[in-house]
This record gives C-alpha cells, sequence and structure tokens, in this order.
C-alpha cells in the first residue's frame, strides 16, 4: 500500500468525522431535533437504533457483495456514507426535539 492510499483512509476518517458532525447541525437546524431521542419515552429509542443500524447495513453491505474485487477502501467509504447518512436520517425521524 503506498502512501497516497493512507493518506486517502487518514482523509476518509476526517472527512467522515467532518460529515457526522456538520450533518447533526445541519439535521437539529432543518428539524429542531437533537441527536439522540430522550430515554425511556415509548420505543424512540429502540427506532433510533433500528433506522440508524439498518440504513448503515443498507448502504454498507451491498458494495461488498456487488464488488468483491474492489479495493477496502472503497468498501469503507460505503460503510462511512452509511454511518453518516443512517445517523442523520434516525436523528431527524426520532431525536430529542429542542425547545
Amino acid at each position: 500500500m503506498s502512501v497516497y492510499w493512507w493518506l486517502a483512509a487518514i482523509a476518509l476518517v476526517i472527512g467522515s468525522a467532518r460529515a457526522q458532525m456538520m450533518g447533526a447541525a445541519l439535521v437539529e437546524r432543518w428539524t429542531g431535533r437533537e441527536v439522540r431521542p430522550e430515554p425511556g419515552i415509548g420505543w424512540s429509542d429502540q427506532l433510533y437504533s433500528l433506522l440508524d443500524f439498518g440504513i448503515a447495513m443498507g448502504i454498507g453491505l451491498p458494495p461488498i457483495f456487488l464488488m468483491p474485487d474492489a479495493d477496502v477502501l472503497v468498501t469503507v467509504s460505503f460503510w462511512f456514507a452509511g454511518i453518516t447518512i443512517g445517523g442523520m436520517v434516525a436523528q431527524a425521524v426520532c431525536g430529542r426535539k429542542t425547545a
């Protein structure tokens, strides 16, 4: 693995963390919902986890089977995209309402 591969991997991790922070702020501004639901209120916590995990798996798993010879960096980028999008959707649907 070359230096460029490692630089791309580091950029992917940093970019994913930045996208998650910016996505959470964007969803909070658009919907008025914070990141986690209120604990102990009905099914909101379980629904939040189900949406977050389900969307992350739905985006992250198909490239493994559809592109079996792809580089690990490509597969990991799909996982990070799924985690970011899943977190944003779960926050928009089940997040705790702000005042």
